[in-house]
């Protein structure tokens, strides 16, 4: 409950950096400024040109602040003046006064109808300073698709997403939108993702994941020449997408050298490149849409099942890693599978401490500490709970 209040009340105050941004702060601190000053600066005035001795409408310090602020707002009253001085003075507040309220009313219309056309707009990210949250850098066509399976209720929840891209200046949250609150965490920096600058704004240093997608739409080229002849493995050219998002690789890499970078790929051909740069994970779009094309033929209709494991936003259950320990030393695959059914969670796959990834192993299969199993479930806190929970029971029964 605290962790939830606690979220709640950051993304208030972001949100209200937000809407009332320094430059609106800026203004109205301007013009409340001037008045103040036409305030004071009339009083002095009107008080040496009109001491109590000369007008004896006042009779202490006090009571001539009072007549400029009625000269101000209101008129003459019963402070009139009585010297040309004073009279001047009266005038002068007069005009002040006429100035600053249409002033004041045109700023107070300009934000109105600021406030109108951000209204349903991804909120520009604020200078506050963000932890823990994932940076998505680049916008193309299926951009909304990636962001609401980030941001769906069965994962990330209350996290904050921060878009890094130049053509996200009008994104509308309905199209990021996952949850009945998700798009109050997702905000956006418009700027290029390749430079420094982009990336320090959106707080890089303290990312917990960053996602690097392939701009499809770039400016006319042939792409981008490698010249490494020299070098097993790597073709003279490399696709312009995969250029943009190898050049926002290094710069990530370089601001923060521990962070986990996702990256999705258009040419295998450029899979080098990318390892060098440090990625951790690479989706290859070409080698998976090509194998899909071929389950399409071998089983009609099997592409549907890879596209609800896939999906987090609907009912549908997907794919979860689950740490092996101590206790399941000894234990087989077909063990632990055979627990597991009765808490609806079903093991299908291991990867073992080499990173070698196994499905449907053979029931006799050891399971070992430091390998992972994979289980289709509901969400991540519910696999990985009913998981500790058979854990616990084979580990009773092995003592």
């Amino acid at each position: 409950m605290n962790q939830v209040l606690k979220h709640l009340l950051r993304n208030l105050s972001y949100r209200f950096q937000t809407v009332i941004d320094v430059r609106t702060v800026k203004r109205f601190a301007r013009l409340a400024t001037a008045a103040l000053a036409v305030w004071v600066i009339d009083t002095v005035i009107l008080f040496l040109a009109e001491p109590p001795s000369v007008n004896q409408a006042f009779h202490g310090v006090g009571d001539y602040f009072w007549g400029v602020i009625l000269y101000l707002f209101s008129g003459v009253s019963d402070y009139a003046p009585r010297t040309a001085t004073g009279r001047v003075v009266a005038g002068t507040a007069l005009v002040s006064a006429v100035a600053f309220a249409a002033l004041f009313t045109a700023e107070l219309v300009a934000l109105v109808v600021e406030l109108g056309r951000r209204r349903g707009i991804v909120p520009t990210k604020p200078d506050g300073r963000f932890s823990g949250h994932v940076v998505v850098c680049n916008w193309p066509r299926n951009g909304s698709v990636v962001v609401r399976n980030l941001h769906s209720d069965e994962y990330l929840e209350n996290r904050p997403v921060v878009l890094v891209a130049e053509d996200t200046e009008m994104l509308r949250q309905s199209e990021v939108s996952a949850g009945r609150h998700s798009s109050d965490f997702i905000w956006k920096i418009s700027a290029d993702a390749s430079t420094p600058t982009a990336l320090t704004l959106a707080n890089i240093e303290s990312a917990a994941a960053i996602l690097i997608l392939a701009q499809r739409q770039q400016p006319t080229s042939t792409g981008m020449e490698m010249v490494d002849p020299q070098t097993d493995g790597f073709h003279t050219s490399i696709n312009p997408a995969d250029a943009r998002s190898l050049l926002v690789a290094l710069v990530a890499r370089r601001l923060n050298k521990s962070v986990p970078i996702s990256v999705e790929l258009l040419d295998e051909h450029d899979r080098g490149h990318f390892e060098l740069a440090g990625v951790d994970q690479i989706v290859s779009v070409e080698t998976i849409s090509a194998k899909l094309m071929a389950q399409a033929v071998l089983e009609p209709g099997l592409t549907g099942v890879f596209g609800a494991l896939l999906t987090c936003v609907d009912d549908t259950a997907e794919p979860y890693f689950y740490d092996v320990d101590e206790r399941l030393e000894g234990t087989t695959f077909g063990e632990f599978r055979k627990l597991a059914a009765r808490h609806r969670v079903i093991p299908v796959g291991l990867r073992d401490r080499t990173g070698h990834l196994t499905m449907n192993p053979p029931l006799e299969t050891a399971v070992a500490h430091g390998c992972k199993i994979v289980a289709l479930g509901q969400n991540a806190s519910a696999v990985r709970s009913m998981l500790s929970a058979v854990t616990s029971e084979l580990g009773a029964l092995g003592g």
